[in-house]
């Protein structure tokens, strides 16, 4: 799989990672590294800053990504359903739980890419700009990094759960 790592040149320190090189650019175009607290020069921009073609690339892109984790949310979503299969591994995931998980996570991605949105705006209404602090819970940077590891963490939970629930 390709990807690429944003580092910082000062730390290596890293700051922004990229999966098959998709990125909606919208962000902060300055963070401060978290461990050295030199600022950065991000290759991303404030929505304000978006012309209508670049506007028209990010809900592309997140509607994209609210399908892509949509439908892996359903497989999710359809393996943790309770089945009367014989084992977990003949069960179809294309059941009441795939339309759950897909609902659940399509949607969550949403509100996430919604969420940085107003987030972009509310930095450019600020009087005083200054590089964007980034923090481990914050979703203006690093989102696909997060993500990858907030699903597969989702994953492994739903296989032992479905799991656990076929055996009985």
């Amino acid at each position: 799989m390709h990807y690429s790592v944003l580092e910082c040149p000062h730390c290596r320190n890293l700051i922004d990672t990229r999966i098959l090189s998709l990125c909606s650019s919208l962000g902060p175009p300055e963070v401060l590294c978290g461990k050295c607290g030199k600022t950065i020069e991000m290759p991303r921009k404030e929505f304000s800053q978006f012309r209508v073609g670049d506007r028209i690339r990010f809900f592309l892109m997140s509607t994209v990504y609210s399908a892509m984790f949509a439908f892996l949310g359903g497989l999710a979503g359809g393996f943790a359903y309770p089945s009367k299969a014989a084992s977990w591994v003949e069960r179809s995931p294309f059941n009441a739980g795939f339309g759950v998980g897909a609902v659940l996570l399509g949607f969550a991605v949403l509100v996430i890419q919604y969420r940085r949105v107003t987030e972009s705006l509310r930095r450019t209404a600020e009087k005083e700009q200054r590089p964007f602090q980034q923090g481990l819970l914050e979703l203006q940077t690093g989102l696909q990094h997060k993500a990858c590891v907030v699903f597969v963490s989702i994953g492994l939970l739903v296989g032992a759960v479905g799991y656990g629930v076929s055996r009985y």
